[in-house]
């Protein structure tokens, strides 16, 4: 699982590379911007040692995993980190899916208005395979589906799904990763 998470991370650059192009990576050095929850936070460690030296890219992982957050939480985190030529990883949604934020459309827009100038942003599915809030995450993943329509630089993994693949990947709450789903 870790391995499928940095190869989100390695696609990101290579999309940003390849598609959009705007700034090389120079050296073989990338930097990305993960921001995600608790699920994020449960795989920093593991995402900073996979992505360390990939064979192709070296990548300085800047990572905010809180615990607990909303897409509205993070705003500020994301904004506070624009504009410095990083890729990124979003994973976000999964709090809002499982306590039905009714303002989950206003937050998401703003993350994506947010990041609609960055050279490419990956944003990680929630999955519809919640205990609960199924439904919300079903939505915000169909809204992430679309932002990556309309913006060029805005890519989707299907993590939220894959995650169900193996249930030695989660702890049994059916949302956080385990140390070998981490």
């Amino acid at each position: 699982m870790r391995k499928l998470l940095a190869s989100v991370v390695v696609l990101a650059s290579v999309l940003a590379q390849g598609i959009v192009g705007a700034l090389p990576v120079a050296a073989g050095i990338a930097d990305v911007q993960i921001v995600g929850d608790s699920i994020t936070q449960m795989a920093a460690g593991h995402l900073r040692h996979n992505l360390e030296d990939t064979g192709r890219v070296r990548y300085v992982t800047h990572i905010s995993g809180r615990g607990g957050t909303t897409l509205a939480d993070n705003l500020p985190v994301v904004q506070g980190a624009l504009g410095r030529g990083w890729d990124w990883v979003v994973e976000l949604g999964t709090n809002d899916a499982l306590g039905g934020n009714p303002n989950w459309q206003h937050d998401l827009g703003a993350v994506v208005d947010a990041l609609v100038g960055e050279r490419c942003v990956v944003f990680v599915t929630v999955g519809t395979r919640l205990p609960r809030g199924a439904a919300v995450a079903r939505d915000i993943d169909l809204a992430l589906y679309y932002a990556t329509l309309t913006h060029r630089n805005m890519h989707l993994a299907a993590w939220g799904d894959i995650q169900y693949r193996d249930r030695t990947w989660l702890l049994h709450d059916r949302i956080h990763p385990t140390r070998r789903g981490a």
